[in-house]
């Protein structure tokens, strides 16, 4: 369903440097000229041609004219698909916005989370071991760079076991 209105264009709306008629109603979207009146009849369509918001004339231009505007699609259709495209970016915006968020949350976590192994790793390093948990963790430690590959998930369940013994009766 198209919709047609009038506007009626005279020497106040005419641009002399550009030879045309200014016409703010073809910034309508999907505006068109369907027809220019002058003199009691309808011009030839060789007469004039659009630019955007002008009508360009051809030849020598009458003082005033009337355009028939016929706008292709239903404004209202309009008026809701641009609410639907203007809520679409909203939601894209919030969707960078959160991305972004966790993008930063997780990179300080796993900042936080190296500070805490070498943390860790330091005080165990420097804190000294009783004999048995020396032992013990010695075994791990040459258990777990030779064949484990080759252990089963029980055997290194035990060992892991076993330290944790020897190490708690101290």
């Amino acid at each position: 369903m198209s919709i047609e209105f009038m506007v009626t264009l005279d020497n106040k709306d005419w641009d002399s440097i550009t030879g045309g008629w200014r016409c703010d109603a073809l910034q309508i979207p999907d505006a068109e000229v369907a027809a220019i009146y002058h003199g009691r009849r309808q011009a030839d369509e060789r007469d004039y041609t659009r630019k955007g918001t002008l009508i360009l004339w051809t030849g020598d231009p009458p003082s005033t004219i009337a355009v028939r505007i016929r706008l292709a699609s239903d404004l209202t259709k309009l008026a809701e698909v641009n609410r639907v495209e203007q809520q679409k970016l909203e939601l894209e915006k919030d969707k960078l916005s959160s991305e972004n968020r966790w993008k930063r949350n997780t990179m300080l976590a796993g900042v936080f989370a190296t500070i805490v192994t070498a943390l860790t790793t330091y005080t165990v390093s420097t804190r000294q071991l009783p004999a048995p948990c020396k032992q013990s963790l010695s075994s791990l430690r040459a258990a777990a760079s030779s064949s484990l590959t080759n252990q089963t998930l029980d055997k290194l369940r035990d060992a892991v076991e076993r330290h944790a013994a020897a190490c708690a009766g101290d």
